[in-house]
């Protein structure tokens, strides 16, 4: 385990516009702290106030959710920001997208490059690792990034925040440029105060284990045997799977017990406290904690340590110093699927076996997977010096140095015992570090009460560092010799492994970022305010003739209701605003600085690599990654936005309806070509993509009683539509096919590209015949029989191909949101939270696979792996027709809507009982050092309402496949207390 000792520095309490830097100066001013309210925001109503309308969204903190990271607690919680969830395993990597995407998410690139930005308490932090480590992983093997593959934001304290903003518009988000693009997730952590408090939040619980219905050989048997007497020949009758041939045989015949050992219930727990206190001349807090996250399968879990401190200090009237550093170490138990492990070790024994559905095969697996060892962990700290200092002529000035830090590694080894007599070792380290320097001077002028200029201008550096060393080899000396000695770099010292066995990669990406800014807001009483901001940036991985970007941001906004409609009672609030401008989007990686890079597919095992001969490098062709040309600009967003925020009857109904459209151009996509040079495609600048739509956030109090014993009922719900459209492409292209996605102009770019199935032929006869050849339709050249699907023949030329596929569905949802409800009734509190999505469509590929037996079999590729969850019913087989598995046109291929299915769901994910118990302690006992005493039991992932027939709408991959490999989501039962001291 590394020791990190960090020492952190930085400024900038500047969030959208001159309003930001006032806050500051008023506060020096008055000589009070950069202080912040130590309450948590219990709900997502907005704070009104009579002068200015309806303010920030708060989204609800104190939930008792057992989340363990920023992507679950925000998910249905905000309309316009739909987050993933692929999986049930803790830690993993889950996604967030701010009003749909802006490019299609064909590679984990793709799907980085979308992700918003996170900033806590101002500073930008680091929330994914770069890319470039998929460069050296086969395509088809990347569904797991080398190394630990944490979630960085499973880092962040939830019990350390104060609230959390998302920031969609470019009004706000373009104070952050080009890290901003695609929305940015402002968090406000806890802040020390003048007077001393403690509090200490825990629970405890269990992640439950599922109820699901196992299968044996029996059922494989009857299963298959539908298609082995209807269409089976003699020679494939004889080929039968030898683990299903002797019904006799209680290895796979006999109870299928192995979920016994596979889902269990698992303890997840968590302990908080937070100290805090000072004087009007320094305050200070400090939190410490832990937290266990478990799956309900496999063993899997996550544990949380982390720290944190806070230091505001104000040494003269004139200067306030503010330092904060937070640090997480992570630890993660991940799965131990067949098909990951043989990914990492990228070779495939001999696939035809499926593993025995008994309790005694799958300890003997996890005995010999318990002689290798699988460590992942990742430190994590982000910390910052902020100075805000009052100069003379009323000119304020703030400067910042901060720092987000994140080192990972796994140290891993399999015994020769699970890969044909050769064990394996790897091990990896990688790190990613961002350095950020803010200056900003603002400056007010008043004149006469009416009128308000405030003026603001500044500069922004931020260096970004990514590298990793991974390494790996074979046929170790023994089993007995289990330490990692690919650590040391020198291979053939410690004689471990073999040297033509050894293998090391080593990458290093490095972005820099320049800035300059400024911003001019003019107010009108409070009434009108229009603001201005521009701003240039220049980065370090754009080509030189293209290095700098310029983005103009105009907004504006009218306070109705304090306007024109002060005396209206029925009105307690009514604000419009309109924002416009366009903002540059940073590249995650410096290759477009770089130029072309090389890589072939000559490697041992057909790892991406640059080959050698003799330690010299020489070129292999293919090219994987593609051609990058030169002259490539900026892409950018360029949006539009307006809505209005409303109060009605003294606030008992509160909304705000926005409408937008963005659209992303400019954008860089490898066009396939150049095939005659090796490359596999083309780098060219010129996709453009739209995404417009519309999101409602409305609250009320359905009950709300007058006295502090009665009955009260505060409800809200959160809407967002979204539609995306792919506007053009390069070179006036009207369509582009890459793999098995069809991009074409005027469709959204999250489409599935199938063939259209319409049944089954029965019968030879029922076979159409091309009247002008006398032949009968065929696919791609190969004649239709009787036993295969009725693919539609969308052109009419009698073969159906790629050219008869359609687009059809959408990936992710075209509608999602949430749905949360609070009652309290004396000292007892009820609160239920509701999530759904519309409109989304899943391809099933888990039941595809199941299905497609024969050639899934035959390939004994990554694809034909088989878990012990092979045993496990996922889906409603009667719901298929059977086909002629043998036939040549592989009647269940995935790549046909068969298998697409409507993925709409509504979840309860968590209903909660709580009671407050501060009263009876303080009647009990006057002498109690409670301060308040808060009880709960809780219970998440409860039920949902889908006509999905796998296993969950939301164990799907950003494409919208069912994988089948994503762990369940577990129902958790916890019970827990938040104490605050006096």
């Amino acid at each position: 385990m590394r020791v990190i000792i960090f020492l952190c520095i930085f400024l900038l309490s500047f969030l959208n516009n001159a309003n930001a830097f006032q806050k500051i100066r008023s506060e020096s001013r008055s000589n009070k702290m950069l202080s912040q309210d130590t309450s948590m925001v219990d709900s997502i109503k907005r704070k009104l106030t009579k002068s200015k309308g309806l303010m920030e969204v708060s989204i609800p903190i104190k939930s008792n959710f057992p989340s363990y990271s920023l992507q679950q607690h925000l998910k249905g919680n905000v309309s316009g920001l739909f987050s993933t969830e692929g999986s049930g395993e803790p830690g993993t990597y889950q996604y967030m997208f701010v009003h749909g995407t802006s490019t299609p998410l064909i590679t984990q690139e793709d799907i980085l490059k979308t992700q918003p930005l996170v900033v806590i308490d101002g500073l930008p932090v680091l929330s994914y690792e770069s890319p470039v480590a998929y460069d050296i992983q086969r395509s088809d093997y990347s569904f797991n990034r080398i190394g630990p593959a944490i979630n960085f934001l499973a880092g962040l304290n939830l019990a350390d925040i104060e609230s959390i903003e998302v920031w969609k518009d470019l009004s706000k988000t373009a104070i952050y440029g080009p890290r901003g693009a695609n929305g940015v997730v402002y968090i406000k952590t806890i802040a020390g105060s003048t007077t001393s408090n403690m509090s200490f939040n825990s629970y405890f619980g269990i992640a439950a284990r599922p109820s699901v219905t196992t299968l044996n050989g029996a059922f494989e048997d009857s299963f298959r045997q539908r298609f082995y007497t209807r269409y089976a020949s003699p020679v494939q009758l004889q080929s039968y799977p030898g683990f299903l041939r002797d019904s006799l045989t209680t290895k796979y015949y006999g109870k299928s017990s192995w979920a016994d050992a596979y889902y269990k219930d698992a303890l997840i727990y968590n302990a908080d406290a937070i100290m805090s206190g000072g004087s009007k001349r320094a305050t200070f807090k400090f939190n410490v904690g832990t937290q266990k996250s478990a799956g309900n399968a496999d063993e899997t879990s996550l544990n949380k340590y982390y720290t944190s401190i806070d230091l505001n200090i104000v040494p003269r009237t004139w200067i306030i110093v503010s330092a904060n550093i937070k640090g997480t170490r992570l630890d993660r138990n991940r799965n131990r699927y067949n098909r990951d492990r043989l990914a990492e070790v990228g070779y495939l024994p001999d696939l035809t076996e499926a593993p025995a559905p008994n309790i005694d095969s799958y300890n003997a697996f996890i005995n010999e997977f318990n002689n290798g060892f699988d460590k992942n962990y990742n430190n994590i700290v982000n910390g910052f010096l902020n100075v805000a200092i009052k100069l003379p002529f009323e000119i304020d000035y703030n400067t910042r140095f901060g720092v987000s830090y994140n080192e990972g590694g796994r140290d891993l080894f399999y015994p020769s015992t699970l890969l044909d007599n050769s064990n394996y070792a790897s091990n990896y380290f990688g790190l990613s570090q961002r350095l950020v320097f803010d200056n900003v001077f603002s400056y007010r002028v008043n004149h006469k009460s009416k009128h308000s200029f405030d003026f603001a201008v500044g500069n922004s550096i931020q260096w970004d560092n990514d590298r990793y060393s991974y390494s790996y080899a074979y046929k170790g000396v023994s089993d007995y010799l289990k330490v990692n000695l690919l650590k040391s770099g020198s291979f053939s010292s410690n004689g471990a492994f073999r040297d033509q066995l050894t293998f090391k990669y080593l990458d290093q990406t490095t972005v820099n970022l320049f800035s300059f800014f400024s911003s001019t807001t003019y107010k009108f009483k409070d009434y009108y305010s229009a603001s201005l901001l521009l701003r240039t940036d220049g980065a370090s991985n754009m080509q030189p003739v293209h290095r700098w970007f310029i983005s103009p941001v105009v907004s504006a906004s009218w306070d109705i209701k304090n306007h024109k409609l002060a005396n209206l009672s029925t009105i307690s609030a009514l604000t419009l605003k309109a924002s416009v401008g366009r903002i540059g989007i940073a590249q995650l990686t410096d290759r477009i600085a770089l130029g072309t890079q090389y890589s072939s597919e000559s490697g041992w095992a057909n790892d991406p690599r640059i080959a050698s001969y003799l330690n010299t490098a020489t070129l292999m062709r293919s090219y994987l990654y593609g051609y990058l040309g030169y002259d490539i600009p900026w892409s950018y967003n360029q949006q539009i936005s307006a809505g209005t925020s409303f109060g009605l009857f003294k606030n008992r109904l509160i909304g705000e309806i926005s409408f937008y459209s963005t659209t992303t151009k400019n954008q860089l996509i490898n066009i396939p070509g150049a095939a005659e040079y090796g490359y596999k495609g083309l780098f060219q600048p010129g996709m453009d993509i739209n995404n417009k739509g519309v999101d409602l956030m409305v609250g009320t109090d359905v009950l709300k009683s007058s006295t502090k014993k009665g009955l009260k009922w505060s409800s809200s719900v959160n809407i967002n539509f979204n539609r995306n459209t792919l506007r053009s492409l390069p070179n006036g292209l009207s369509e582009i096919i890459i793999g098995d996605r069809k991009l074409q102009v005027g469709q959204a770019v999250d489409k599935f590209w199938l063939l259209k199935n319409k049944g089954i032929y029965n019968s030879d006869e029922e076979v159409p015949v091309n009247p002008s050849t006398g032949k009968k339709v065929a696919y791609k050249g190969t004649e239709m029989k009787a036993g295969d699907p009725i693919w539609v023949d969308t052109n009419g030329d009698f073969n159906v191909d790629d050219k008869d596929k359609v687009l059809t569905g959408n990936m992710l949802p075209v509608v999602s949101g949430g749905w949360n409800n609070s009652l309290k009734y004396k000292k007892w509190d009820l609160q239920t939270s509701f999530y759904f999505n519309v409109g989304r469509k899943i391809l099933n590929q888990n039941i595809a696979n199941r299905f497609n037996f024969i050639n899934r079999e035959a390939e004994n590729s990554i694809n034909s792996v088989k878990e012990f969850t092979f045993w496990q019913e996922q889906g409603n087989t009667a719901l298929y027709p059977i086909y002629n598995a043998w036939s040549p046109v592989v009647p269940y291929r995935e790549e046909q809507d068969l298998f697409l299915e409507n993925a709409s769901f509504l979840k309860l994910r968590s209903i909660t009982l709580g009671l407050d118990l501060t009263d009876k302690l303080l009647v009990s006992n006057k002498a109690t050092r409670f301060k308040s005493f808060y009880v709960f039991v809780s219970a998440s992932n409860l039920f949902k309402i889908t006509p999905y027939s796998g296993r969950d709408p939301e164990l799907v991959n950003t494409n919208g496949i069912d994988t089948g490999y994503g762990l369940p989501l577990p129902l958790m039962l916890t019970g827990g207390l938040k104490v605050d001291f006096k």
